[in-house]
């Protein structure tokens, strides 16, 4: 209740502190859906997904995998707008890459768009 009202965990009812070290506080990580559409609605290119490492209990997720093939299928069938259905395509087909399944820090690497009229 406390995160869908103020948008911080558990113990952390404000803004952490940053001048001292809470050692049970939780900080609110963003999904990479919401990261592209920060980026792309700020004029950037995902050009590269990376990751950190990898740890030997993230290959136990991929027992998710094709449910979440087959939800992501049948939710983004809905679209009706052409150049979303494509960015749907693209946002699909980043969310199987390894470094979104298993990797443990993502890295993503965006440049800024051309503006229009401008060439890349």
């Amino acid at each position: 209740m406390r995160f869908l009202g103020s948008g911080f965990f558990g113990r952390d009812g404000r803004p952490l502190n940053e001048t001292s070290r809470h050692p049970l506080h939780h900080i609110g990580l963003a999904t990479f859906s919401e990261l592209r559409y920060e980026l792309h609605v700020s004029g950037f290119q995902i050009k590269e997904a990376l990751h950190t490492h990898v740890k030997p209990i993230s290959y136990f997720y991929s027992f998710y995998a094709p449910f979440i093939w087959l939800y992501t299928l049948l939710a983004f069938r809905k679209e009706k707008d052409p150049e979303q259905r494509e960015r749907n395509r693209e946002i699909r087909a980043a969310l199987f890459s390894f470094s979104i399944l298993f990797g443990e820090c993502l890295m993503l690497v965006a440049q800024k768009a051309p503006s229009v009229g401008q060439g890349k």
